[in-house]
Formats: C-alpha cells, sequence, structure tokens
C-alpha cells in the first residue's frame, strides 16, 4: 500500500467525510492538523497551492479536496 497522508481541519466535513471513506476501506494514513500545525500548514499550501482542506497526497500525487471516485481509482479499490 502507498503512504497516505491527509492535511485537515477538525471543523471540516469534507475532512471527516474522508476520514470516514479510509476506516470503511481500513486505509491507513498519517494526518496532520493545520489549524495547530503550522509547519504542515505551510508543507501543505506548498504542495496544493491552497488553504482549503483536505489536502491528501497518495504516493507523489497530491488531490485536493475529497473525490470518493478518484480516491479509488488511485487506491485501487472496487
Amino acid at each position: 500500500m502507498q503512504n497516505v497522508t491527509v492535511y485537515s481541519l477538525p471543523s471540516c466535513s469534507h475532512c471527516k467525510n474522508l476520514k470516514k471513506f479510509f476506516g470503511d476501506y481500513d486505509i491507513q494514513y498519517t494526518e496532520f492538523d493545520v489549524s495547530i500545525d503550522f509547519d504542515m500548514q505551510r508543507e501543505m499550501i506548498e504542495k496544493s497551492g491552497q488553504t482549503g482542506a483536505p489536502v491528501i497526497v497518495i504516493g507523489d500525487e497530491t488531490v485536493i479536496g475529497y473525490d470518493r471516485v478518484q480516491l479509488k481509482k488511485m487506491l485501487n479499490l472496487k
């Protein structure tokens, strides 16, 4: 399985949906709360060019926002 990193905010409904999606498929990931971790917030902005969450990094690819179809394809899920 590829390394998965999630940059999220606690108040973000898309972030909550993303984490539920990962839980449903038993996808392990590393999460950074960018509302309190400003180094990771800067990293997220550098990777995505934006301040909105979630930003997901799968391997070398960055996904902006929660796109279930795209994530399933990238993670080879049915």
